[in-house]
């Protein structure tokens, strides 16, 4: 099993992929990615993984494309990256990593946003956590910026930073929020008893939430969300749209949207 670290020089060796089915994909954080290394590992070892919710933990676990070149990764039919509504991905961070605090060096964000002023640090209601929401959504605004102490960090940095270096790749673009029908639609030809690996690969890795997300977003907190996540709220609607149309269409796999063919290009800015 390959374990040895990734070269940020070569894009191409960043994947993680499933040896038996050569099915891979390149990490967006907050973007269902304990769900798909539970999946690759299932693909490879037709067991749950041992660690489930905490795989990353054992990353070195997982096979990585190291030595192939980009154009292996552009002639790979399942190689993908997965995108998500901007809205969701900003509330599953605030749950998963302003309320649900203390686990390892995530507390350092809780630490920080409760120290804004106006954070409410037992919310208890809608309306205390959209505060809550504006207050974070201010402070990762300004270590965006690099106007904090702390530096940006993957999990609330923008999609579009992972999808901009992906660009030469060409890898096909999936939605979390259709991912279980759309693995079907790329992979049910390829990957056998794919269904069994579907319900396998059970780890979500989803916060509890004490309200919906109707509950708390209100119209100016989702103009603020998409205000700073621009890009990524037009590359995920535009893959969310094509989607939909495949979805009335004969299944053929060159139609699924490929990043710098149908989704971004290389003159996306932030």
């Amino acid at each position: 099993m390959v374990t040895r670290m990734i070269h940020d020089s070569n894009i191409a060796e960043t994947l993680f992929v499933s040896t038996k089915t050569g099915v891979a994909f390149r990490v967006v954080l907050k973007c269902g990615c304990t769900y798909l290394k539970n999946l690759l590992w299932h693909f490879d070892h037709d067991v749950p993984h041992p660690l489930g919710n905490a795989i990353h933990k054992r990353d070195r676990d997982l096979p990585r494309s190291i030595g192939q070149s980009i154009e292996d990764v552009r002639r790979n039919p399942y190689a993908f990256i997965v995108l998500r509504d901007p809205v969701e991905r900003f509330l599953s961070l605030y749950f998963d990593k302003v309320v649900r605090a203390g686990e390892g060096r995530f507390q350092v964000l809780r630490d920080a946003v409760a120290n804004e002023p106006g954070f409410i640090p037992d919310a208890r209601t809608p309306d205390a956590h959209r505060q809550n929401c504006f207050v974070t959504l201010a402070w990762v605004r300004a270590n965006l910026a690099r106007e904090t102490p702390q530096a940006p960090n993957p999990h609330w940095n923008r999609q579009m930073v992972t999808v901009r270096s992906s660009l030469p790749l060409g890898l096909k673009v999936l939605t979390l929020n259709g991912l279980d029908s759309q693995l079907r639609f790329l992979l049910s030809d390829h990957v056998p008893d794919l269904e069994r690996h579907l319900a396998g690969a059970k780890w979500r890795n989803r916060a509890p939430r004490l309200f919906s997300s109707a509950d708390i977003l209100n119209d100016e907190l989702v103009a603020e969300i998409i205000r700073l996540y621009r890009r990524d709220a037009a590359n995920w609607t535009k893959a969310d749209a094509l989607w939909r149309y495949l979805d009335r269409r004969p299944r053929a796999l060159n139609a699924i949207p490929r990043l710098g063919r149908d989704i971004a290009d290389d003159r996306d800015r932030d």
